[in-house]
């Protein structure tokens, strides 16, 4: 289904199969309530689930990006461009106008964040783990229309 548009949409339970075999740092019980709760989003190539976003919220009111992946081969065709933004079509009035997300400092995961329109906002250090890049994007309301 490659030469098709994919679709971004919200994950269903008949997902639940492929998103755990893309997404295994958390508890296959979890993305089950998160899929029940509508924070995972997924990039559907004709049944084939070739991106996914995760994401909770920080504060009960900022969406935060958890986990974003894109299936090899497909990282060049702006999936998670494409998922960010349905993110921020969901959330667009619940959210203050700001979604964030963080990544450790030597990933380079901070490089597509910024790019998409993130920025530094600050960080912390955990012990034995790199400093972790806290990131904000703003979302100007008219934009979303």
């Amino acid at each position: 289904m490659r030469g098709q548009r994919s679709q971004i949409r919200l994950a269903t339970e008949e997902d639940i199969d492929q998103v755990r075999l893309n997404d295994l740092g958390i508890d296959p019980g979890v993305i089950k309530t998160k899929i029940e709760w509508g924070e995972i989003l997924v990039c559907d190539d004709g049944g084939q689930i070739t991106g996914i976003l995760r994401f909770q919220w920080f504060w009960d009111h900022l969406p935060f990006i958890n986990h974003i992946w894109v299936e090899e081969g497909f990282r060049e065709e702006h999936r998670a461009t494409r998922m960010i933004r349905k993110l921020e079509e969901l959330t667009a009035g619940k959210n203050y106008g700001r979604i964030m997300t963080s990544t450790q400092s030597n990933e380079t995961g901070q490089n597509f964040f910024r790019k998409v329109g993130f920025e530094d906002a600050g960080g912390f250090t955990m012990r034995d783990q790199s400093f972790e890049l806290i990131m904000i994007k703003y979302i100007e309301p008219d934009k979303l229309r």
